[in-house]
């Protein structure tokens, strides 16, 4: 078992010297490394390069690359020693010393410097010397004396044949060191060394290098308190940000998508135009601008991501108590990892549709090791300037070159081959790569407030993955860059899952906080993709001016319509050009309100400038008279449903919901002063009527509104020429919020009792209801109309919205009397929905403008809704007790 780590230590560390066996009086080596000062142990120099004695030839001893880098530079000593012989104090050598060379000892002195020697291979630490304060401080007569050690009293420990323990007494007194404060001429110290020999049967040979480092430690045993505290830190911070993910994607995104269930596609068109997330389905998988570079950069992380777990796992084995085992084993994993990277580098580039592929197998090798070689050199031409061993040997610079050469580029190519070739097996089995369509134009990413800004979220990304493994880094820098030892790798283990964790959940967040915000490039401030983006945009325009435009200024100018622009007084320009705004008259004009729109609203006009930000806009605008124009070229007509799904099918990318097709077409309506239906577009028929009413087109026999279930209310009644017959004993136009209370009134005797018109949008306002109510009112101004439904929040927001379009609406309950009529199962509780529409209603001006409506929206405690009323009057008596009645009474606001 132990033969078999020690071969695996040896593969890690790169041929690391095994364990060695010794016979009684066989000699053991004795190595001098290297020295630096404590305050900084990366700045390490030779130990010969300091006024020591040394070999008359001195030897280099083997290393592994590990030690190398390192800066270790091991050499022959003048200590001989031999197994289990002892040594009393023997002068080794005498040095004559120059003035320079004490200068040289004392400055030494003065910065801590250390030096480091082994035996065998075990290594020892200890410092140049000491200084020591004399005199007295109240009189001022303070001196600094300079000792330097000249004795090294070698205690070393064995079980049976191997050794197990070195150690320099650490007890300094007088016999161990020599005053150099004052140089004098012809000054000669003298250096010598014991060596006592201990039976240590307790210390197994292979804990020995482990219980030797330890033993060495400056600062004794790392506090594991301190640890579980880093990993009880980073646990709780990961559980943090996990929860704040977990409330967004519960409250917000969940609401979403149940709000959007519940809403018909039918009424899809009457909800506002959405922003946030849900408009970005088709951009999140766009290719970024510098798709090499990005996908070499995703490569190489792969790879050093992929290289630290490495290194973590082996280190968990304790295979780092080997010298420079950590730097081999680092070395060893990056070269091995290549094939990761190519293959995540150049799998991702196929699939964003990248063609240079060989460009970027190139740039994924290149991606880490340009920039750390650039590193390196400035550092390693300091080093050299210095004279330090931190410089790498001639021989290593040409070894790692080699390594990379001949290991990990061809690797790295061999990666990105096969994942090309599976991005390509993938894409032709399976399609696209992406689970939705990508747009060919990307969106106009908005202005952003300072917290939604790529600054502070790379900084707030960035700082709370730090703020979880931060105490461990601690401890890794100290061993990096400062004198301790790591050897805690499982705890390590342990902090880089939880930074993972927390990474990632982190990673979650920030990109939905980015995709809320409508900014579909994660990476960058997207300045250079807006430039791209408004460029194409402009290039649309250009195209779509002269074909869509004089295309459909053409169809427009038919028959009908220049009869109706003649009535209205207005001429249609054809062929006119595109000037450098387009004037559009919202929400609608005379000539549509003559052709019976829904808005009798004075007409307000304004410009729509051909600047950057209605780029967007304008190509919308061009692309539905695009759809509009080909419709009316084969006489046809569509809906803007079906206008929405056209446009979708032909990938522009402008168009990611209904709301954005309806506003295109407004603003078409808008330009063209021309009505929705002589442009061929129909709104879907879901209004219904009844009652005292008939029509006649062109001559033709009259339809009365009749029949089991009513009449629909299509596109054909608002015709132009169209004529309604409204009976002479109506006198109420009532309209119900839902299609049950009409089917039920449809059915009662409410039509002997009380001739009126019967109408309903099936509960929710739809276009042409409201088109129908305001034509029907420039026909039959006699005629009342009002409004019944429900006694809730919503209730009333339908009724307003009927309002908007007929502002002589007048509602007509339910009011708070009636619920006090009902039952007391019938009232339900306002939910906390209904609760902040009230409070949203009371703020409205319109709310306000209506005598005594806000009262009744004030007193909403409950909600009721109109089929409740069966449950309080019986067989007709809603019809006949409730509703005729209160008209008769004239009960409405």
């Amino acid at each position: 078992m132990r033969r078999s780590r020690r071969s695996y230590l040896a593969l890690v560390t790169l041929l690391a010297v095994a364990d060695a066996s010794f016979e009684d009086d066989a000699e053991i080596q004795v190595s001098m490394n290297k020295a630096w000062p404590y305050s900084n142990p990366t700045e390490t120099y030779e130990y010969y390069d300091f006024p020591f004695c040394k070999p008359k030839i001195v030897m280099p001893h083997f290393m592994t690359l590990g030690q190398v880098l390192r800066g270790d530079r091991l050499v022959n000593s003048l200590y001989p020693m031999h197994m289990k012989r002892q040594v009393p104090r023997t002068v080794i050598c005498s040095r004559r010393m120059s003035e320079a060379d004490i200068r040289m000892l004392k400055e030494a002195i003065d910065q801590n410097y250390m030096f480091e020697l082994f035996v065998g291979e075990l290594p020892i630490d200890r410092p140049f010397g000491v200084v020591s304060t004399m005199g007295n401080e109240k009189d001022e007569q303070v001196t600094d004396r300079y000792f330097l050690v000249n004795y090294l009293d070698f205690i070393i420990g064995y079980n049976e044949k191997e050794v197990v323990s070195a150690n320099v007494t650490r007890e300094l007194n007088l016999e161990h060191l020599v005053d150099i404060t004052e140089w004098k001429e012809g000054m000669v110290i003298q250096f010598s060394y014991s060596v006592q020999w201990t039976p240590l049967p307790h210390i197994l040979p292979s804990q020995a290098l482990e219980l030797q480092l330890k033993s060495t430690m400056p600062h004794g045993h790392q506090n594991m308190d301190i640890h579980w505290l880093a990993i009880i830190n980073s646990f709780v911070l990961m559980l943090l940000i996990l929860s704040l993910f977990l409330l967004i994607i519960i409250r917000v995104v969940r609401s979403d998508l149940s709000r959007y269930l519940q809403i018909p596609d039918e009424e899809l068109n009457a909800v506002e135009e959405e922003t946030g997330w849900k408009l970005l389905h088709a951009d999140v998988f766009r290719a970024p601008k510098h798709r090499l570079f990005f996908c070499s950069a995703i490569g190489a992380g792969a790879q050093m991501t992929s290289m630290m777990i490495m290194v973590v796992l082996v280190g968990c084995i304790g295979a780092y108590y080997q010298r420079g085992a950590v730097a081999s084993a680092a070395v060893i994993s990056y070269m091995v990892t290549a094939l990761l990277g190519g293959f995540v580098s150049a799998n991702l580039y196929q699939k964003l549709g990248g063609e240079k592929w060989a460009w970027n197998i190139f740039m994924t090798a290149l991606c880490f090791m340009g920039p750390a070689f650039l590193i390196w050199s400035f550092l390693n031409t300091v080093a050299i300037f210095y004279g330090s061993t931190a410089a790498f040997p001639f021989p290593t610079i040409l070894l790692m070159f080699a390594m990379w050469a001949c290991v990990t580029f061809p690797l790295t190519v061999l990666g990105g081959i096969i994942g090309r070739h599976r991005s390509l097996k993938q894409a032709q089995a399976e399609g696209s790569p992406f689970p939705c369509k990508t747009n060919k134009l990307a969106r106009e990413i908005p202005s952003c407030r300072w917290y939604q800004s790529p600054v502070t979220q790379f900084f707030a990304s960035g700082f709370l993955p730090f703020s979880a493994i931060y105490i461990e880094l601690h401890y890794i820098f100290n061993s990096v860059w400062g004198p301790r030892i790591y050897f805690l790798y499982g705890i390590l283990l342990l902090a880089f899952t939880m930074l993972l964790l927390v990474a990632g959940t982190v990673t979650v967040l920030f990109t939905y906080f980015h995709l809320n915000a409508e900014d579909l490039e994660l990476s960058s401030d997207g300045q250079a993709m807006r430039g791209l983006d408004h460029s194409g945009i402009v290039l649309a325009v250009e195209r779509l001016t002269h074909n869509v435009l004089r295309a459909v200024f053409d169809v427009v100018a038919n028959a009908n319509a220049e009869e109706e622009c003649h009535k209205a007084g207005r001429q249609i320009q054809l062929g006119a050009r595109l000037p450098a705004a387009i004037l559009l008259t919202e929400p609608c004009h005379s000539l549509i309100q003559e052709d019976g729109d829904f808005n009798a609203a004075i007409d307000r006009q304004h410009r729509l400038t051909l600047v950057s930000r209605n780029f967007r806009r304008i190509a919308r605008l061009f692309a539905a008279l695009d759809n509009v124009h080909r419709l009316n070229k084969v006489g046809r007509t569509a809906t803007q449903r079906e206008l929405f799904y056209r446009v979708v099918s032909e990938g522009s990318g402008l168009f990611s919901s209904q709301q954005i097709m309806d506003r295109a077409m407004r603003d078409a309506v808008g330009a063209l002063r021309i009505g929705r239906p002589h442009l061929g577009v129909l709104t879907t028929e879901k209004g219904l009527l009844a009652g005292e009413i008939s029509f006649s087109h062109d001559n033709c026999l009259s339809v009365a509104a009749q029949g089991a279930t009513g009449t629909c209310i299509g596109e054909s009644l608002l015709d132009h020429r169209t004529r309604f017959h409204v009976g002479e004993r109506a006198q109420i136009v009532l309209v119900v919020e839902k299609d049950t209370v009409f089917q039920h009134l449809l059915q009662s005797k409410l039509f002997t009792a009380l001739p009126l018109i019967l109408v309903t949008g099936r509960g929710y306002p739809d276009i042409l209801t409201r088109r129908f109510l305001q034509k029907l009112h420039r026909v039959a101004p006699r005629l009342m109309q009002v409004y019944l439904g429900d006694f809730d929040p919503d209730g009333v927001a339908i009724y307003l919205v009927y309002r908007r379009s007929c502002n002589h609406l007048r509602w007509l309950g339910m009011h708070e009397p009636d619920v006090s009529k009902l039952p007391s199962g019938a009232c339900l509780p306002l939910s906390k929905r209904d609760t902040a529409l009230q409070q949203s209603l009371l703020r409205r001006s319109d709310v306000q403008h209506v005598r005594g409506l806000a009262e009744q929206v004030q007193s909403m405690t409950c909600k009721a809704e109109l089929e409740a009323l069966h449950a309080a009057y019986a067989d007709d008596g809603m019809a006949l007790d409730y509703i005729a009645v209160k008209i008769r009474e004239r009960a409405w606001i």
